[in-house]
């Protein structure tokens, strides 16, 4: 059996396309926008869109996913609450909040996987730089929150600035993080983005 995945905020299905040269199965899509909701439908007809992640952890504790649970999880949450192009309200904003959100997807999964005797699932995240720089730590609050630290991680007395890249263990799980740019990777513009594996 090949990787099973699922994407959050799935947009116009990025990561579908890249994981379909490698033979991995698309269990799920989670995406609200109607748009992107369309080109999905129309680019990956046989695959379901469970629309908004915000209930995805209740139906998946409730067992509604237990024949959907995935290997790996990609989520690429919305920027705009650290994106220069966006408002940068952070974790005030309604989109930024939902980054934490995925956390409760992710630990819902991990409950249901534990109980049919598979490992955890792997989470792949996507996001702007600009999430490193905001007074709230919000990048600390997702790391906090993924590997089940008691609050916010700092970033490691470096008088609010984050590393490039690093890693961060915890009781829960492990993680590593790195800004990568897509001009190094086949694509002729600069597009620096922050890649988080758990």
């Amino acid at each position: 059996m090949g990787i099973r995945y699922a994407t959050l905020c799935s947009g116009i299905g990025c990561a579908e396309l890249a994981a379909d040269p490698l033979g991995w199965e698309c269990l799920f899509q989670s995406e609200v926008d109607p748009f992107a909701c369309a080109v999905l439908v129309d680019r990956f007809p046989l695959t379901p869109n469970v629309g908004d992640m915000t209930l995805l952890a209740a139906r998946i504790r409730a067992g509604e996913f237990d024949n959907w649970l995935p290997d790996v999880l990609v989520a690429g949450t919305p920027c705009q609450a650290w994106s220069v192009a966006g408002n940068g309200e952070s974790l005030n904003d309604p989109r930024g909040r939902i980054t934490l959100e995925l956390v409760l997807v992710l630990d819902a999964i991990d409950v249901r996987r534990s109980a049919e005797g598979s490992r955890p699932c792997t989470l792949v995240w996507e996001n702007v730089p600009g999430v490193f720089s905001k007074d709230d730590n919000p990048f600390g609050c997702l790391v906090g929150a993924l590997v089940g630290a008691d609050g916010a991680v700092d970033p490691f007395g470096r008088r609010g600035k984050w590393p490039r890249a690093g890693m961060v263990r915890g009781p829960r799980r492990a993680l590593c993080w790195r800004i990568l740019d897509a001009q190094w990777f086949g694509v002729a513009q600069r597009r620096r983005r922050v890649f988080l594996v758990a």
